[in-house]
């Protein structure tokens, strides 16, 4: 259940904006979330408040136990997916045995970490037109960045020019 949650959840509110861009100290909710993982924390303030309404609040029927159980993972998910994160969760991964003890919560988490940040970059194992489109998406959102960075007077995070269709190649390349 935490994990199909926590999927639901991890672009609630997106505006396409990516990393390094909301730390600016002139952007709200860098100043909210203290520059930390700032679109990951909006995701989860944004799931729970969807959550708090009456006619969305699935989570009702569970035990106030069970409720902050799935809490603790859902945020944990979503948080997992900054990449500022990723090489420590790959690591940690690496690292774990090749058993899972399926009544282990630490083990089901990581588990429940490393399927959702998979899922989230995961765009390059899929069909082609579905990864170029995705990618074609990401591409426009960091061209729109860079614009609005420019407008602002922000130096640029990362530039990428839509009609360049190399460049655009080279990018995916330097993903994977």
């Amino acid at each position: 259940r935490s994990l199909h949650h926590g999927c639901m959840f991890l672009t609630p509110g997106r505006n396409s904006i990516r990393g390094p861009f909301h730390p600016s100290p002139f952007l709200r909710l860098a100043r909210i979330y203290n520059d930390q993982s700032v679109m990951e924390n909006h995701h989860c303030a944004m799931t729970f408040a969807i959550l708090s309404r009456t006619d969305c609040n699935v989570l009702a029927v569970l035990t106030p136990e069970e409720q902050r159980t799935i809490r603790k993972v859902i945020i944990s998910a979503i948080l997992c997916t900054d990449m500022a994160n990723h090489f420590a969760l790959t690591q940690e991964f690496q690292k774990h045995s090749v058993t899972y003890e399926p009544d282990s919560e630490p083990d089901r988490l990581l588990l429940t970490k490393v399927i959702l940040h998979a899922a989230d970059i995961g765009n390059a194992v899929r069909p082609f037109h579905v990864n170029h489109a995705m990618s074609r998406r990401v591409h426009r959102e960091f061209e729109a960045q860079a614009h609005e960075e420019l407008a602002l007077g922000l130096p640029v995070t990362f530039s990428v020019d839509t009609s360049d269709h190399v460049m655009c190649a080279r990018v995916e390349l330097n993903f994977l």
